[in-house]
């Protein structure tokens, strides 16, 4: 595994807030599988990619996943029960 780090100012894995997320890529034939972690939470994401990609943009692409699921972590959970996400009409 190795230490990855993006270098965007809004992440909250940049060298200034101090996280840390450890990165794997794993080849699998044509397609390869990224897993990033985060150090402080334990949180783990995967991603699977081409093999044409470059390692970096593959990274950049597990990092930015595991932002997003951290993000919705920190969500506060809201005041009212969750509402049914279908729409009005037919279903069958």
């Amino acid at each position: 595994m190795t230490q990855f780090k993006p270098n965007h100012d809004d992440s909250p894995f940049s060298p200034e807030q101090g996280r840390e997320a450890l990165s794997e890529v794993i080849a699998m034939g044509n397609a390869v599988k990224v897993i990033a972690i985060d150090v402080e939470t334990g949180t783990e994401v995967s991603i699977v990619g081409s093999a044409a990609m470059t390692p970096y943009s593959l990274k950049m692409n597990a990092m930015r996943k595991l932002i997003a699921v951290l993000s919705k972590m920190e969500e506060p959970e809201p005041d009212h029960p969750r509402q049914s996400r279908l729409r009005p009409g037919r279903y069958a």
